[in-house]
Formats: C-alpha cells, sequence, structure tokens
C-alpha cells in the first residue's frame, strides 16, 4: 500500500492537482454515478457537473495516478429558511431538519456525499476493501475540517453499516427514495478525534499523515 494517497482540493479551483489527475478523478466520479443511476432505472442524464463544482472540497484516493475514489464535501448553513429546498436533504423529514437547525453550530453542519469507489477497487474485483479505507480517510477529513457535526445519506446496508461501524449515530432509518432504502446519519467530531477505525487504521492513518498533508490544507 506504499503507493496509496489522498488529496484534497477545490473543484472550483483546483489550485494543488494536476489537470490529469483532476479530470481523471472527474470521470472516475461521473461514470461510477452514472451507471448506478442506469442500475437504479433512474435517469443517468442527471448526474451532471454541476454537481461536482459545486462542493467546497473533494476528497480523492488514489493508487499511483489512478483513482480508486472520491468524497464529496460542503458546508451548509441549517439556521437559513432556504436549506429546507437544497436537494440533499430532499428525503429528510421537515421535523428532523428542525431539529437539527437547533443544534449548536448548526449554521456549520457538514455535508459528506456522493461517496464513490471505481469498478476496478472494489472488493470483489480487487479483494481489498478500499471502500473502508476511503471512508475512514473521509472521517479524518471531516475531523480536519473542524465542522462540530457531519450528515449523511447512506444506502442501507452497503453503507449504512460500514458507517454505524465508524460512529455514525443513526436520526431516521429505512427512508426511501425511488426504490432505495436509505438511513440518515450523522457523527460528532469531538468523538472522531481519536477514533480507532475497526478495519485498517493502521493503514488509514498512514495514508491520511503520508504524501499530500499539505496539498490537503491548500484546498
Amino acid at each position: 500500500m506504499n503507493d496509496l494517497y489522498c488529496l484534497s482540493f477545490s473543484p472550483k479551483k483546483p489550485m494543488n492537482i494536476s489537470e490529469k489527475l483532476y479530470n481523471a478523478t472527474y470521470e472516475m466520479w461521473v461514470n461510477v454515478w452514472r451507471d448506478s443511476y442506469k442500475y437504479f432505472g433512474w435517469d443517468p442524464k442527471s448526474v451532471c457537473s454541476d454537481q461536482w463544482v459545486r462542493q467546497d472540497l473533494v476528497l480523492g484516493f488514489y493508487q499511483g495516478n489512478t483513482p480508486i475514489g472520491a468524497a464529496f464535501f460542503d458546508e451548509k448553513n441549517l439556521r437559513a429558511p432556504l436549506f429546507y429546498d437544497d436537494s440533499f436533504f430532499r428525503m429528510w423529514p421537515k421535523n428532523l431538519l428542525e431539529e437539527i437547525s437547533r443544534w449548536p453550530s448548526s449554521d456549520k453542519a457538514l455535508i459528506c456525499t456522493n461517496f464513490t469507489i471505481a469498478p476496478d477497487f472494489r472488493k470483489k474485483t480487487s479483494g481489498t476493501d478500499y471502500k473502508a479505507i476511503l471512508h475512514g480517510l473521509s472521517l479524518k477529513q471531516f475531523v480536519d475540517m473542524g465542522n462540530p457535526f457531519m450528515i449523511g445519506t447512506t444506502v442501507k446496508k452497503s453503507m449504512s453499516d460500514i458507517s454505524v461501524v465508524n460512529a455514525a449515530h443513526l436520526l431516521k432509518e429505512n427512508v426511501e427514495e425511488k426504490g432505495l432504502i436509505v438511513d440518515l446519519l450523522y457523527w460528532k467530531r469531538e468523538e472522531m478525534k481519536d477514533f480507532r477505525f475497526p478495519k485498517y487504521h493502521d493503514q488509514i492513518e498512514t495514508i491520511w499523515n503520508a504524501n499530500a498533508r499539505d496539498y490537503r490544507r491548500a484546498a
């Protein structure tokens, strides 16, 4: 795993990533999500580049010059009334959103979305659970960004299970969107600062602390 590394960058102003790697990461993301939409019977054309560009930060995970996966991060002010119309919250009950909006520092809530693993790096193909590693790196990124809490919408089983193992708190389970069952979760930054990941902890720490630390902070 010596050639594995992660890199955080602004998709709007990618100052710390090469154009080639930036484009390869985008192509990996958009192709995976369009294929997923086809699989679930949704319109793949609804996966558009503006979903990429509007994020505050993208965390890329790489083997050499090959993207393994990515995750998106976006800070939202949950005290602003307009957030009820945000597409991310389309499956979230209004009473739950009202409750979260009263949490301390809800004006700086971090949202993690679009967790993506390239087909060649899925466990059935590669034999390595890169999803677990990227999930851990994403939580390290959350802690590094300093937001007091992070929320997510996770697909039942495939993402919910690993999220709960990695200290997620369940807000509401078994919410349906177009036939897909998801859970609504959140993490507390204070609980994640010294968290020990049940799987690949040493590898996650090594990848996070090596290679691109200065680049991540520059994003």
